[in-house]
């Protein structure tokens, strides 16, 4: 079972955004902002709206993170895109290690391959490399079955994913277009 897009999170404004995170102890509310790297006692006092960018994804990311139940799939579009790398590489492996701890399953989708260090995922796929699905750091004991197909499918076929895109709704009308399951 998949969980809701990271566009989908709104916080209340008249709240402060820890103060977001009710539904957990004030303690597990600042591990998980903090493994997103938001780690700073002022930006949980501030509400959303004067966080900044790379703040509010973080939030959102938290907050994604932090409802999805057990057995659900995280699902992240550009993932560290909107952050710059040194924050990415902070924000990367503070989450593997809360992902880890707390027993949660990310797919994450980048077109940053810095990440893979970082994170040191289960697993990686690269159309760069040919588009195959590659083993990575084995560190949650067996890794299950895994099955890849990619489809190349007309432009207008982004229509379906149009509304989870981070930034635009729009594409390049020469773009090539897939899909993999």
């Amino acid at each position: 079972k998949k969980i809701g897009s990271i566009n989908n999170i709104s916080f209340d404004t008249e709240k402060t955004l820890i103060s977001n995170f009710d539904w957990l102890s004030p303690k597990d509310a600042t591990m998980l902002l903090t493994s997103m790297g938001l780690s700073s006692v002022p930006t949980w006092l501030r509400p959303f709206h004067l966080l900044s960018n790379g703040e509010k994804y973080r939030a959102k990311l938290a907050y994604l993170i932090g409802v999805a139940k057990e057995g659900e799939t995280i699902l992240v579009d550009e993932y560290s895109s909107v952050v710059d790398r040194d924050v990415a590489r902070a924000m990367s492996y503070s989450l593997q290690k809360y992902l880890r701890r707390n027993n949660k399953k990310i797919i994450l989708a980048s077109c940053h391959s810095d990440i893979i260090e970082w994170l040191t995922p289960d697993w990686t796929f690269s159309p760069q490399k040919g588009g195959a699905l590659e083993r990575g750091q084995c560190l949650r004991g067996k890794k299950p079955r895994v099955e890849l197909q990619v489809i190349r499918v007309e432009s207008s076929t982004w229509s379906l994913f149009k509304k989870h895109h981070y930034l635009t709704e729009g594409i390049n009308k020469s773009c090539k277009c897939f899909i993999f399951t």
